[in-house]
């Protein structure tokens, strides 16, 4: 044995493979299948060849993968190897479009290294060891019987060396009773309680050495003997007591009827109308892209959509040279106006100081206005004491006279004051008209050297600078906007030129799309998918439920398998073990 586990090293060794470890394993996509009936799909395999042997994991999926949760992900549950192509099974709600195979890839050297494991971990290899060291042991004598005397000679001998412990190598040529020696000695090593391996070349000799041991053991519980492989015989397949895969099904009864369950609401959701509809309109549908459809529809518009770009391109730069028209002529019009403002600089010096003087002018008369108001108050104070001091005469109390007195004082006072004020005005008004005679004499040669320029004229240049800036800021915000729309009218328009150009079949495609309706249907799936939004979340629900249940149910039958091999015919000395397993190294014995 460790010669066989140091051959497979040195293979794997020359593959550079020993010592290594597989990838972790990831789904790649296999290639696109197409729908043939409800749950199944067809793989073509004329372009490239594929192996499901080679594959574990198969989905059938949407979108990016299985790993994608925007798509929708079906274990594939059976396959079938036909003419250029694979049969896959999955549930039968799955879509009838935009499915691809999804698997994961068993490393090449998957086989050598499980046979390596599988050899490494044999318990005992006793017969090993002395197969491959030439140690059998003997047989019976030629003359020896069994079986109460009915198996005599050669068959005697076959019979023993099949039921006596030790290594041994029995042929017989045709017709020489190989099948009935054999289920003899099945059917006494199970009375034994001893475990069996039947291997054959052909699964026939197989079906056939058990089918004997099957008519004379009516009782056979399930699963005491188990059938592996393909059964040739019809009975030995669909007899529940060996059939492995009757056997797994009947083990794993009530997780198939959860998947039934939920198989079941998903066919009764699948028939709601307005879900019928619309996967029918997804049937319809199929290789349909709206957006290319659209592309298309536009590249063929090429011509009209340059020509209406180029015309308002055309539109923009007008709008624009009539904004830089405007705008030069507001531009020399606000420089023509500040020109003649600073042509005035003399005039408006000239007039500057004219309005100094007859600010000059202004002041001089309002202080004389207020010494001859000052004047006036100082006369009425006067008169004032005049009429009081008459209405004090006749009368000759203490305190009118006292009263008299003080009206004579302050009289003294005001006709001072008076005639202090007599003279400032005489004064002043002596001043000031010689002054102002001065100040007019200038101004009027002063505004003689302006003219014809005077305040007016330089209140309407000022109003005239501020209307024509603020014409220009407004011609050149048009400007601005002029340009900038011709800019984005020239580049709309090269794109155009650049990406909307017609390919080859769009006229095909727009028409072949427009004949049979489909964008018109393409509005109508959006609708049907927002009002089934509802329906829809509850199958996704209820599919990925079902993935879940199937991905159980085949872990359960992967345990199933191997748990029914290793415990068939675990019984006592009237329920013998017998485990016929699938064909292996064939030669006939």
């Amino acid at each position: 044995m460790e010669q066989l586990v140091q051959a497979v090293d040195e293979v794997l060794a020359g593959e550079g493979r020993i010592g290594g470890r597989a990838e972790s394993p990831r789904h790649t996509r296999v290639g696109d299948v197409h729908h043939l009936e409800d749950g199944w799909y067809g793989l073509p395999t004329y372009a490239s060849r594929i192996d499901p042997d080679d594959l574990q994991d198969m989905r059938l999926a949407t979108g990016a993968g299985p790993d994608d949760r925007r798509g929708r992900s079906f274990t594939v549950l059976g396959w079938r190897v036909e003419s250029e192509r694979v049969r896959l099974q999955v549930a039968a709600h799955a879509p009838r479009s935009g499915l691809a195979l999804w698997a994961v890839r068993r490393p090449p050297d998957f086989l050598l290294r499980s046979l390596r494991e599988a050899l490494a971990a044999l318990p005992d290899t006793g017969l090993a060891e002395r197969l491959v060291g030439g140690r059998i042991d003997a047989v019976a004598p030629a003359e020896a019987s069994a079986c109460g005397g009915v198996l005599k000679g050669g068959q005697a001998q076959a019979y023993l060396a099949c039921t006596s412990p030790g290594l041994r190598l029995v042929w017989g040529p045709p017709g020489t009773g190989k099948t009935t020696v054999l289920t003899r000695a099945l059917s006494d090593l199970a009375l034994r309680g001893k475990r069996v391996l039947l291997v054959s070349g052909t699964n026939v000799a197989v079906d056939n050495a058990l089918e004997g041991v099957l008519k004379g053991r009516s009782s056979l519980p399930p699963g005491l003997m188990v059938r592996v492989g393909s059964p040739a015989l019809r009975h030995v397949a669909e007899d529940p007591r060996v059939s492995l895969p009757l056997l797994v099904r009947a083990r794993v009864a009530e997780a198939e009827r959860a998947v039934e369950g939920i198989a079941e609401q998903l066919a009764s959701l699948a028939s709601e109308p307005t879900l019928t509809e619309l996967r029918e309109t997804e049937t319809r549908l199929a290789g349909f892209d709206p957006d290319t459809y659209e592309q298309a529809k536009t590249r063929l518009a090429h011509g009209v959509l340059v020509e209406r770009l180029a015309t308002e391109l055309e539109a923009a730069e007008a709008v624009e040279a009539d904004a830089r028209i405007r705008s030069g002529h507001a531009s020399s019009e606000h420089q023509g106006a500040r020109g003649r403002w600073e042509s005035w600089a003399r005039q408006r010096a000239l007039l500057e100081q004219v309005a100094q003087w007859l600010s000059e002018i202004e002041k001089g008369e309002e202080s004389l206005r207020q010494l001859r108001a000052a004047l006036i108050d100082a006369e009425a104070a006067l008169a004032a004491l005049d009429t009081e001091e008459r209405g004090l005469d006749g009368r000759g109390r203490l305190r009118t006279r006292r009263r008299r007195g003080e009206i004579q004082r302050e009289r003294a006072e005001q006709i001072q004051r008076r005639v202090a004020l007599q003279q400032q005005v005489v004064h002043a008004a002596q001043t000031y008209s010689a002054h102002h005679d001065v100040l007019r004499r200038r101004i009027a040669r002063a505004q003689a050297e302006a003219h014809p320029v005077d305040e007016t004229a330089l209140r309407l240049q000022r109003a005239l600078i501020d209307s024509t800036a603020m014409a220009q800021a407004k011609v050149d915000r048009d400007l601005t906007l002029a340009q900038r729309t011709a800019e984005a009218a020239g580049h709309r328009l090269r794109t155009a030129q650049q990406d909307h150009r017609p390919q080859p079949g769009d006229a095909d495609l727009v028409a072949t799309s427009d004949r049979a309706g489909l964008p018109r249907l393409a509005v109508r799936l959006r609708a049907l998918q927002a009002s089934c939004a509802g329906l829809l979340s509850r199958q996704g629900e209820l599919e990925r439920e079902h993935e879940r249940l199937v991905r159980e149910l085949a872990r359960r039958r992967s345990q199933a398998e191997p748990e029914l091999i290793r415990g068939a015919g675990g019984g006592g000395e009237k329920s013998s073990p017998l485990r016929v397993p699938p064909n292996m190294g064939k030669k006939n014995t």
